[in-house]
């Protein structure tokens, strides 16, 4: 939790209401505020209202929230330029970075932000009605490996008021469901409007379950009350009076599937509110299937098996290069509990090739086995697929695949042929050539687990093959002919 001190630009005026109703305050028995409120703040002593009137800046973080989380925030103004740096942005991995600019005038718009060596993304903007506001959206997602500056630049010069929310746990695909208004409505036009006091936008969140609520306000210098279901997070003013713009962006921990970020101001202004859905990053998971679930040790000799991978909440990284550099990463997951100098890790692992590896479709991959008659094991094997996050579009860690699936040990036998081959000699079907239709074998050998193999050559003009073996009356496989 960090504590920031500012001049209040008029003194003795709060930006914001601490009354009943406003903000964190009004909403303290909200999970995000019931520890780590502002109200426990003032009560341990750690926040007081200093006779200087400083205006704090407070961003909170609760233990118990989910796994999306805002981390924390970071702000700066300028009164009047045509950039403004953020500095000291938290770093971390796989962060997501939210950046609102709030101007005077509803011309300026940003041209490019640079930081922590990330891509940035315009997510949208919403001017005020009297084209008087602006606040402008960006975000970018990655894994800063230190403390950053984020450096913003603008069409042209304005009042500037900047703020970053970083956020853990979020989607690696932004924000979504933008969506800004003005006193002209949703998406307002930036002339014809009317000032008024209810800064306020209405906005879609897709998996309020699981999702976070943002929203911002350019409310330039009027005193806010802002929505009792959110959460502030930052305040940040450029100027006062005329000159003036603002950010004050918020937060609901709990938002509805059709979600409301109303605020009132403390007299009329061309306002402009923004809201947006922060989306959970997907837990994903892969399911193993294929001919391989049932195989046992003479299979991996015969080869022909297949390994199916399909996810579920991510896709494979793209066709072609993007796959390809991943195929011998996905075959280093393929390994077996065992160690044997002859089993699954020396041989099969050891052998894959990489064109053994297939993108079937953008969730499903196909690895097809070779023979490897060098496979030779004491007791079954147990084989673990662990996807590389490297293979995948959105997850940062690695996916265990499941179920796991064994390879039969099948031990050696013993015993004694014995039989006739003269059975159903000379068959209606048969040619003139004396042939033999169908064979009838005896062995000795009793137990459980044992291999055994057939093989039938033949002698003959018209290349007849065997269409079948039967043991005991059942059925079995037919691996070459």
């Amino acid at each position: 939790m960090g504590l920031q001190a500012r001049p209040l630009p008029r003194p003795g005026r709060p930006p914001w209401n601490f009354g009943s109703g406003g903000g964190c305050l009004g909403a303290f028995g909200h999970r995000r505020c019931r520890k780590s409120g502002i109200r426990e703040l003032f009560k341990q002593g750690l926040l007081r209202l200093l006779p200087t009137m400083a205006l704090l800046s407070v961003s909170v973080v609760d233990a118990e929230a989910q796994s999306l989380a805002h981390s924390s925030s970071h702000e700066n103004s300028v009164a009047s330029g045509s950039s403004v740096s953020i500095n000291s942005v938290a770093s971390g991995t796989d962060k997501l970075y939210v950046v609102f600019v709030g101007t005077k005038s509803g011309t300026p718009r940003i041209s490019s932000i640079s930081g922590g060596s990330l891509t940035w993304n315009d997510l949208g903007a919403q001017c005020g009605s009297r084209n008087q506001t602006m606040i402008d959206v960006w975000w970018a997602f990655g894994s800063p490996a230190s403390a950053f500056t984020v450096s913003v630049t603008m069409t042209s010069s304005a009042a500037l008021a900047a703020a970053v929310e970083v956020y853990t746990g979020a989607a690696s695909s932004g924000p979504i469901n933008f969506t800004g208004e003005n006193t002209n409505g949703p998406a307002g036009a930036c002339s014809g409007g009317t000032d008024n006091t209810t800064p306020n936008v209405q906005y879609t969140v897709t998996t309020p379950s699981t999702s976070i609520g943002l929203g911002a306000v350019n409310h330039r210098q009027r005193v806010l009350t802002l929505d009792s279901s959110y959460t502030l997070l930052t305040f940040v003013q450029a100027n006062t009076s005329g000159s003036a713009s603002s950010i004050t962006s918020a937060e609901n921990a709990a938002p509805a599937a059709s979600e409301s970020f109303d605020n009132t101001a403390a007299s009329d202004v061309d306002w402009v509110a923004v809201g947006m859905e922060i989306v959970e990053a997907a837990s994903a998971s892969a399911a193993l299937s294929g001919t391989v679930t049932d195989d046992s040790e003479p299979d991996i000799v015969v080869g022909g098996s297949t390994i199916i991978l399909t996810l579920t909440g991510d896709t494979w990284v793209g066709a072609g290069s993007s796959f390809d550099a991943q195929r011998q990463n996905i075959i280093n997951g393929l390994v077996s509990a065992q160690s044997e100098g002859t089993g699954w890790n020396a041989v099969v692992q050891a052998g894959l090739a990489v064109t053994d590896v297939a993108r079937t479709s953008n969730t499903v991959v196909t690895i097809t086995l070779p023979a490897f008659g060098t496979y030779n094991i004491t007791a079954t094997e147990t084989i673990t697929a662990t996807i590389p996050a490297s293979a995948l579009v959105t997850s940062s860690s690695a996916v265990v695949a499941s179920p796991t699936f064994n390879v039969m040990f099948v031990p050696p036998g013993s015993g004694d042929w014995s039989g006739s081959v003269c059975s159903a000699v000379n068959p209606v079907t048969s040619t003139s050539f004396g042939a033999v239709s169908s064979v009838t074998l005896g062995h000795t050998t009793s137990g459980t687990n044992r291999l055994m193999l057939v093989g039938v050559s033949t002698n003959n003009d018209n290349f007849e093959t065997a269409t079948g073996v039967t043991y005991n009356g059942v059925a079995l496989t037919l691996v070459d002919s």
